[in-house]
């Protein structure tokens, strides 16, 4: 493993380490059409195999919990041992399980491969690391929306892969072929990145001597003390999203939109990221990380309320609409915010700062998703509605974030969040 230190030939004039980023891109170029092809069509896929709207929140029920232990320690080893090599063996590991997808019989051994991806995501805090860290302060925003951008381009032809395989196979062996894409075009994304990473995590900065409790103990503190609003936050987003997860299945099959509806609905929403992705990272890069938030989820409320009443039967326009709207204020506030909480953590404690504000999260999203698997059960459109009032919190919560941008208006606020 390559030593920040010694490695300034990968480093150009703006402080940005190309081939950690282009790597990156390429991975994703490779892997991003076919995993999200096989997310197309997944909800009703599980219904069609035997799972109930129960059972197919239960199953995201056990990733997220997988994924919320995983990223512990993924947080922990990322700023120990550093990032590349957690992203690399582990991303062979999480394309592994869609060959499990693939051989799957019922939904319980769907639910086993998911678990077991879940645990593979732990590199999840040393990708955010790795990305961020390859940029300087002042461009984070630009290079994550950038990264974004790549793979919501990548994701373009996702929906017309799954339609055209699910048309010609029909739906339960369609997306079993998409499984088997995300497979193999996982191990190649697997080999990009161990061939281009460069590692980003200074020697002198890694934990080598701290256990996992102690480690963990700074990045706690730091969050109890500077980014309590910030987590309010982002656990209030969380309930929103997982309580309304069974959007597919209540677009499918309660709306009863078809397949080829369907399909043209998620292409227009990954255009219309790619469209916005770009001039969002530069809005959070020159106005600030506060005000694209705050106005990302009041545009969100609209969005999630258009979908909450749309007539059973005649909903396309309605659903087109809505998501349309709630994709705008997705990437919006994900350019603002995500930039907002690279700057509040410090170098050191940041894979550790991501996994324990993810774990949080995630502890906020399992309540969600039981919840609205739940309320689904009772009425399809309940956790909509209920989503409708709970996005007045966020707005609410949206207003106390701090302003992180260094810039001559912001610094003096940005010096009392962060106590330089």
């Amino acid at each position: 493993m390559s030593n920040v230190e010694g490695s300034t030939e990968l480093v150009n004039d703006e402080g940005v380490v190309w081939s950690n980023i282009i790597g990156l891109m390429l991975s994703l170029v490779v892997w991003v059409p076919f995993t999200s092809a096989a997310q197309i069509y997944w909800q009703v896929f599980l219904y069609a195999i035997g799972a109930t709207p129960f059972a197919i929140s239960l199953i995201y029920v056990a990733a997220t919990a997988s994924f919320s232990i995983s990223r512990i320690y993924g947080g922990y080893l990322s700023d120990k041992f550093g990032r590349k090599i957690l992203i690399v063996f582990l991303t062979y590991l999480a394309a592994a399980t869609y060959l499990m997808m693939y051989f799957a019989a019922n939904w319980i051994q769907i639910l086993v491969a998911e678990v077991i991806m879940s645990f593979a995501l732990l590199y999840n805090p040393a990708l955010t690391s790795i990305i961020v860290e390859s940029a300087p302060p002042e461009k984070r925003g630009k290079t994550l929306t950038a990264v974004s951008l790549v793979a919501q381009i990548a994701a373009i032809i996702s929906p017309y892969i799954a339609l055209i395989l699910v048309t010609k196979h029909g739906l339960v062996q369609g997306v079993r072929i998409t499984f088997m894409l995300a497979f193999i075009t996982g191990i190649i994304a697997a080999t990009v990145r161990l061939l281009t990473l460069k590692e980003t995590l200074k020697l002198e900065k890694r934990d080598m001597g701290k256990s996992l409790i102690s480690s963990y103990k700074d990045a706690a503190n730091f969050i109890r003390r500077r980014m309590l609003v910030p987590l309010s936050f982002r656990c209030s987003v969380a309930l929103i999203y997982s309580i309304i997860y069974l959007q597919q299945l209540y677009a499918l099959q309660y709306l009863e939109i078809s397949y080829e509806e369907w399909a043209l609905i998620n292409m227009a929403i990954t255009i219309t990221a790619i469209i916005l992705m770009l001039p969002a990272g530069a809005i959070a890069d020159k106005f600030g990380r506060k005000r694209p938030t705050i106005t990302a989820s009041i545009i969100w409320l609209v969005g999630i309320a258009c979908i909450a009443i749309a007539p059973k039967g005649r909903a396309f326009t309605y659903v087109l609409g809505g998501l349309i709207t709630l994709t705008i204020a997705s990437v919006v506030r994900m350019s603002a915010y995500v930039a907002l909480e690279a700057d509040l953590l410090p170098d050191e404690i940041r894979g550790k700062g991501y996994a324990l504000l993810g774990t949080i999260e995630s502890a906020i999203s399992i309540i969600g998703l039981i919840a609205g698997g739940i309320l689904y059960t009772q009425h399809p459109r309940t956790p909509f509605i209920i989503a409708t009032f709970l996005t007045v919190i966020t707005i609410t919560l949206s207003f106390f974030l701090p302003e992180t941008l260094r810039t001559k208006t912001t610094q003096q606020i940005y010096n009392k969040n962060l106590g330089e």
